[in-house]
């Protein structure tokens, strides 16, 4: 049976192996870090940076990063309230997606109606509840906006 002194003794004789090899690996191995070159420090700065930030509404947004809607990306000129609803509204009113109101669908507008046409103006450009304002296409009008609405609730009659 292997006494403790026999434990200890190779205990030993690993760790002064380990120290033999860590000398040796020191003396071999020419350390080529050049971190005091700005090329290396930028290089590996670049490497390790976040690709992107999370924006959780407490700090600004960086407005300037932001293109502003040249005349080729403007909104096309919709000539029609059905026309604005085919191409914005019409994802989420004719499914009913996250509650919005069907397009048609009379009882689901019930309660929008009774606070009137402008109320509706109102909520549809300014956004509401889930809806983005102008469902989610700032470079739409406010009249192209109140077209569509005026659309949606034509096709309640």
């Amino acid at each position: 049976m292997a006494t403790p002194t026999f434990f200890m003794g190779l205990l030993g004789a690993l760790v002064a192996m380990t120290l033999v090899l860590f000398i040796i690996a020191q003396n071999i191995v020419e350390p080529d870090l050049k971190l005091d070159d700005p090329e290396v420090a930028e290089a590996i700065q670049k490497r390790i940076e976040p690709i992107g930030q999370l924006n959780t509404g407490d700090a600004p947004i960086a407005v300037a990063s932001l293109s502003p809607i040249s005349s080729a990306q403007a909104a096309p000129d919709f000539e029609s309230g059905e026309a604005v609803y085919n191409a914005v509204c019409q994802a989420c009113h004719t499914t009913g997606v996250l509650n919005s109101p069907k397009l048609g669908d009379p009882a689901g507008w019930g309660t929008r109606l009774s606070k009137g046409k402008e109320a509706m103006y109102l909520s549809v450009l300014n956004g509401l509840n889930l809806m983005p304002p102008k469902g989610g296409r700032p470079d739409l009008s406010d009249e192209q906006v109140q077209m569509a609405v005026d659309y949606m609730l034509e096709s309640l009659n």
